[in-house]
């Protein structure tokens, strides 16, 4: 018994490993390889997984381009929007059933001949039922949880078919107690954004409205995600509502855990922060990096640009940015094929 429960713990360790490896691979490959059969091949491996879980397609994202996603991914993608379960998860859900109740066949028998029944019959009632409520379970599960990424995706690709049914979603299952019951809120902005970004006035009016109304501070709420989500819209008038951020002259002073041993925190300037995150969107800014190190960190991790706005080396720049900005307001070009989230 101690062998075989060594045997199966090497074997599952050995899965994750194999399984983390993989994953490792298709980071790298899709980081690095600009083999378009093979980036789109491994794409859509991913988004095969991504039923029940994106993380791995959002570790990926910043990596991707548009034409990374084959018309299969897409339509993959879009079909998720409905949660019904899939065939393969009521394959998954009748093996693990079979797979139990086949260990337990001396209760069933006992069973049936305490109800007086064929061993067949009962043992075929009692699967029908637990796969039955499994089912139940699982259903729910799918429905209680809708990832954001399906709508965002497919709002930055411009997929056509996916404007429908994204108002549906609005209109018809959010409504509904249990669509989206445990991420209501960030999936409709999510949708509302997705649509917004392939032109529809009404959503983009709606958050470009509570974005410019929202007190500017140096959190993730009420600075970092009010930025990319405008820059995910990709709108003139959206990238304007982040260009007036900057024009904001909140300094906010920030203490250190250790402030005790003399150890501080530089403040938050937030005038800085977008100032420096406008060069993520804007395709002709002037904004010089100090290092391709320094660009891929801007790019890969946004909210670390605080971090860089107290540099003198950026903080050079900012005179000249500013002006900038004013001279091209009307003429500063969009960069429109990156993601942001």
């Amino acid at each position: 018994m101690k062998i075989r429960f060594l045997t199966i713990s090497f074997l599952l360790l050995f899965c994750q490993l194999v399984d983390a490896q993989n994953q490792r691979w298709r980071v790298q490959t899709l980081a690095l390889s600009e083999d378009a059969v093979l980036r789109q091949a491994i794409v859509d491996s991913i988004v095969i997984n991504s039923f029940w879980n994106t993380d791995e397609l959002n570790r990926v994202l910043i990596f991707l381009n548009k034409e990374d996603f084959s018309s299969d991914s897409k339509k993959m993608l879009l079909s998720y929007f409905n949660r019904d379960i899939r065939a393969v998860d009521i394959d998954r859900i009748k093996k693990e059933v079979d797979d139990r109740m086949k260990k337990n066949l001396e209760r069933y028998e006992r069973e049936a001949i305490e109800k007086n029944v064929p061993f067949t019959q009962h043992y075929e009632s009692v699967r029908e039922d637990l796969i039955y409520r499994k089912l139940l379970v699982v259903s729910e599960q799918a429905r209680s949880i809708v990832s954001p990424m399906y709508a965002r995706i497919l709002g930055w690709l411009d997929y056509e078919p996916a404007k429908a049914v994204i108002y549906s979603v609005l209109r018809d299952s959010l409504p509904m107690g249990e669509y989206a019951k445990n991420n209501k809120k960030e999936f409709e902005l999510s949708c509302k954004l997705a649509l917004a970004r392939m032109g529809n006035k009404k959503y983009e009016k709606e958050i470009i409205n509570e974005y410019s109304e929202i007190k500017i501070g140096c959190s993730r709420e009420n600075l970092h995600i009010p930025i990319r989500n405008l820059f995910y819209i990709n709108s003139r008038r959206s990238i304007d509502t982040v260009i007036q951020y900057s024009k904001k002259n909140i300094i906010i002073q920030r203490s250190h855990p250790d402030a005790h041993l003399g150890i501080s925190t530089p403040p938050c300037r937030v005038t800085s922060v977008v100032l420096l995150s406008l060069s993520l969107v804007i395709e002709d800014y002037p904004l010089n990096f100090l290092d391709e190190a320094d660009k891929f960190v801007f790019y890969t991790s946004p909210e670390l640009i605080a971090a860089y706005a107290e540099d003198d080396f950026y903080k050079s720049q900012e005179k000249k940015l500013k002006q900038w900005l004013k001279d091209n307001a009307d003429t500063y070009q969009i960069n429109t094929e990156r993601f942001f989230y």
